[in-house]
């Protein structure tokens, strides 16, 4: 008999596929290096082509040439090389929309500083200084705030003074075109060090134009075999298969999941929103899935695209070289960088409320300890619900679920195809020798049954993959089917159950005194 895998069914072209069904039942290494492709714009002084997959970038030098200094891809790229310096990193450009503007806002000065100070430039973690002497006018500070943000080539926005009568306004307009600017500009802040008798006033970010459209680079990127697609675009509504963004790309990569296809892939989305928003978009039917990962934060000085890329990093960094890994309450110590600035405002900090509304709908929430150290709350999918949004089902919720998943199977694959023959037959009878050259159901049975066994003990680094209590149960759940010309093969894995609720109560007795 042959298994019908999605996408396949009964097709005469010889193969090895497999299909995955996450979130199956109660319950009951191999491994690659996990390629990363960072998808976004870049500006008109890179190099790189749209929509064309080149080599993998270098340095960060070498993202600055081709995607240009104050590209969004140039900050992811720098994002991501904060915790991960090593692992293989590609782009793939997507096209600035057509006809899209580029966001802008005002900073007015109003009169001459009346003593000496500093004035600071924020943003994205940074800040800039810019001395300011006793009677410098508004038209002088302007000046000066311009000419050292143009002073920087990588600020991810320019800065231009005022026409005639408004030399003491400065004008901040975002690098990339589109609506991904606002958040770029919507957190510049410039404040002087102490009260001079002046004030800036600031404008309202006037808003980017023009969406871009992530479909060009689907095409190109379809047979692609990164492990990690981390994606510039965000949302902060409900998504759909076709909307050129977030919920076309998710759909992309569920389809590159398909037994016809083959390919272990996740991608990355960064979300700047309301908890309600977040909710919003990843309980999307498009995105309620294994294979996409939400990141949220609120109000932050990195935007989307940067916050994508650093949990990326996070994440291969540390399942590269275990799949299982624990990411709940990741923070930045000597071995896990995390660099995730703070808001400014305290109140963008995510409550506990929030926090578990975030996890229960399919969002990682990202957090801040009181000295504004940033935490990573929980990892989890997006798939939160099956069947209907109001039906809830989190057997499939914990981050690492396809990470290990992918690893199992990538561990069976590599082992089958060392061994296998060129011929099937069924199981000979019992006492009687294989015939060399065969296959058999039981062949099947033990080569799936030893990578259970391996990987729910040390396995690679020493640690296991695979929940041990439950190994007896996953080998006997093994079924194989032999077919006229191969075999079908259903396994149920379970991976190791992280250690996240530690609850105690402690009771006090004695007599009253």
């Amino acid at each position: 008999m042959t298994l019908l895998l999605t996408g396949i069914g009964d097709s005469p072209i010889p193969r090895i596929a497999r299909e995955f069904s996450f979130g199956q039942g109660d319950s009951t290494g191999a491994g690659n290096v996990r390629p990363v492709v960072l998808v976004g714009n870049k500006t008109s002084a890179g190099t790189e082509s749209a929509a064309t997959l080149g080599q993998p970038i270098q340095s960060l030098e070498d993202a600055e040439t081709r995607c240009g200094a104050r590209s969004e891809l140039r900050w992811m790229y720098y994002a991501y090389r904060l915790i991960d310096p090593t692992g293989p990193v590609s782009v793939c450009v997507v096209a600035e929309g057509g006809g899209a503007t580029a966001a802008t806002r005002t900073y007015t000065f109003a009169t001459a500083a009346n003593d000496a100070t500093n004035l600071f430039i924020d943003w994205g973690g940074f800040r800039f200084t810019v001395p300011i002497a006793s009677g410098d006018t508004a038209v002088v500070q302007a000046a000066a705030v311009a000419a050292k943000t143009t002073a920087d080539p990588s600020l991810p926005f320019s800065a231009a003074i005022g026409g005639v009568g408004s030399e003491h306004i400065v004008t901040l307009t975002a690098a990339q075109l589109g609506p991904r600017g606002d958040f770029i500009l919507g957190r510049v802040r410039m404040t002087y060090q102490k009260s001079v008798a002046t004030t800036i006033t600031v404008g309202a970010v006037s808003s980017g134009t023009g969406a871009d459209d992530v479909t060009n680079v689907v095409a190109e990127l379809t047979g692609s075999t990164f492990f990690y697609h981390v994606l510039a675009a965000t949302a902060a509504a409900g998504i759909t298969a076709t909307d050129n963004g977030v919920g076309e790309y998710i759909t992309f990569i569920k389809t590159q999941a398909l037994p016809v296809n083959g390919k272990n892939q996740t991608v990355i989305i960064g979300l700047d929103c309301t908890q309600a928003q977040a909710t919003s978009v990843a309980t999307s039917s498009v995105a309620n899935s294994v294979y996409a990962f939400f990141y949220r934060v609120e109000n932050n000085d990195w935007p989307p695209p940067m916050i994508a890329a650093h949990h990326a990093a996070m994440k291969r960094s540390q399942e590269v070289n275990y799949a299982a890994y624990n990411f709940a309450g990741y923070t930045n110590t000597d071995t896990t960088p995390y660099f995730v600035p703070p808001p400014f405002a305290k109140a963008d900090v995510p409550t506990t409320t929030e926090q578990a509304a975030d996890i229960n709908n399919g969002v990682s929430p990202v957090s801040f300890r009181t000295d504004g150290t940033p935490y990573l709350v929980r990892d989890v999918t997006s798939r939160s619900w099956t069947g209907s949004s109001a039906t809830k089902d989190y057997r499939a919720r914990e981050g690492h679920i396809p990470s290990v998943t992918f690893a199992f199977w990538e561990e069976v694959e590599q082992r089958y195809i060392a061994q296998r023959q060129p011929n099937v037959m069924a199981d000979p009878p019992q006492g009687r020798r294989p015939i060399a050259g065969f296959d058999t159901p039981q062949t099947m049975r033990d080569l799936v049954g030893k990578v259970m066994t391996d990987m729910a003990g040390p396995f690679k680094n020493g640690r296991a993959y695979l929940d041990p209590s439950v190994l007896d149960e996953m080998i006997g759940g093994i079924s194989v089917q032999l077919s006229s010309a191969g075999f079908g093969t259903t396994a149920t894995v379970q991976p190791v159950r992280h250690n996240l609720f530690d609850d105690f109560k402690i009771n006090q007795a004695g007599p009253a005194y």
